[in-house]
């Protein structure tokens, strides 16, 4: 796949700083299009070609591989970056909270869990 320099993902992660504070411990995995990278909890940016693109997250958590597992699929313009948030909840296994933090309303970027 061709990845335009100008186009891109830039994904910021986060969890509560509440109990479970040692989510601070694990590190987030990002995969774009079935590629993951493997994070620390921050923001970072992923070049990536223009069109429909599907991100998911997790972190393992003890016996649980896949933590608050959560995708959103969508679309990035030539020449843009799409700038992504990914939350995690309270709650273990509830899944990841995705928002977008620089375009369309909410009902366009729905995350659901997979």
């Amino acid at each position: 796949m061709n990845h335009d320099a100008n186009t891109s993902l830039e994904i910021q992660t986060s969890f509560l700083p509440l109990p479970p504070w040692s989510q601070a411990l694990v590190r987030p995995v990002i995969e774009i299009d079935g590629t993951c990278h493997k994070q620390y909890w921050g923001t970072h940016t992923f070049p990536v070609a223009p069109g429909p693109h599907t991100v998911r997250a997790w972190h393992r958590w003890f016996v649980f591989r896949r933590c608050h597992l959560s995708r959103i699929k969508l679309e990035v313009a030539e020449n843009t970056t799409v700038r992504l948030r990914w939350a995690t909840p309270v709650a273990v296994m509830a899944p990841g909270k995705w928002s977008r933090r620089d375009g369309p309303p909410r009902s366009t970027a729905k995350a659901r869990r997979r």
